[in-house]
């Protein structure tokens, strides 16, 4: 009988692989940048549109200041993941996600060992090490 089990796929944290991410945190930061000043544009352009109606100017503030808090709490998110990936050590290994991996079961098969999961290191794009498990709760 064949079944499924989960494999852990990681990637080890190369200087390529650390700028990569860096740069990715960095334009995400930026982005969340550029949105927060378009929010303050468009705010400033409705209140205007709306000025002298005093319940809908701050209708329109509490809106905006929430769109607004949303995106600094992500900005102070995305710094915080900026500045723990710059103190990680190259050669750490980083979660990089799951598969799916067919397995043949027979009568008599351990099954502690059938339940250790698997795991395959990527370094660099390249398959590095596949490791025949792990207990789940490791």
């Amino acid at each position: 009988m064949k079944i499924l089990r989960t494999v852990q796929v990681k990637e080890v944290l190369t200087e390529k692989k650390k700028q990569e991410l860096l740069e990715g945190f960095r334009a995400e930061e930026v982005q969340i940048e550029n949105e927060l000043k378009q929010l303050s544009f468009q705010l400033r352009k409705a209140l205007r549109q709306y000025q002298g109606n005093l319940e809908r100017e701050r209708q329109l503030k509490e809106t905006y200041r929430q769109e607004m808090n949303q995106r600094e709490e992500r900005l102070k998110t995305v710094a915080f993941k900026r500045h723990q990936m710059e103190k990680l050590p190259l050669g750490s290994e980083l979660k990089a996600g799951t598969v799916e991996s067919i397995c043949e079961v027979q009568e008599g098969d351990r099954w502690e060992q059938l339940m250790t999961e698997p795991e395959i290191i990527v370094k660099d794009g390249v398959i590095h090490e596949v490791r025949e498990g792990r207990k789940r709760d490791e």
